[in-house]
């Protein structure tokens, strides 16, 4: 057995390995370690039922999920809770309000980056597991594209699929307005 670097991490893994360790990338095949039919796979190839296997896999994490359910409206409407309780206290107690103000700014800017953490860490996800490649290859059904959007159903999500896949995109779209018929 010997040990080789790992292509996204750096970090020294065993040549036997399927995938990672430490990061979870999947270890491609190199001269020293071919699949069984001989044929060495290019970094990064990912089949299609691959990637929809590890989409279904995707679990997100509590921020994902509090950020997610929340929307922008539940985003608008912690920033004016906070508003009212940081102008209440800094009026009952001995709190100047030039100091107020920079602290609601200071959340605002935390509020409004962790409204763009879900896709963030879709998309390190993605990357992480090749499928970034999937989905701009997968133009015969667009499993891997849609399922990318039902991981993470946002605008932001259908916006990172159009970038990357238009046809797909159009093909979720269309999906979308069924639905609401």
């Amino acid at each position: 057995m010997a040990l080789i670097k790992c292509s996204e991490c750096g970090k020294e893994i065993s040549d036997k390995a399927t995938n990672c360790v430490h990061c979870g990338c999947p270890i491609t095949s190199s001269p020293a370690n071919s699949n069984s039919g001989g044929t060495k796979l290019s970094h990064g190839a990912i089949s299609s039922e691959e990637a929809i296997a590890l989409l279904k896999k995707y679990k997100p994490n509590f921020l994902v999920r509090l950020f997610k359910s929340q929307g922008f409206s539940g985003f608008l409407g912690k920033f004016i809770g906070m508003t009212i309780v940081f102008v209440v206290g800094g009026r009952l107690g001995d709190i100047d309000m030039e100091v107020i103000i920079p602290i609601l700014g200071v959340c605002f800017v935390l509020l409004w980056l962790g409204s763009l953490y879900p896709l963030v860490h879709l998309k390190g996800y993605c990357r992480r597991h090749h499928i970034v490649e999937a989905i701009r290859k997968d133009t015969g059904y667009m499993n891997v594209a849609i399922n990318t959007f039902n991981a993470l159903p946002t605008k932001r999500t259908l916006a990172y699929v159009r970038k990357l896949n238009p046809s797909a995109a159009q093909e979720i779209d269309r999906q979308l307005s069924e639905k609401k018929k």
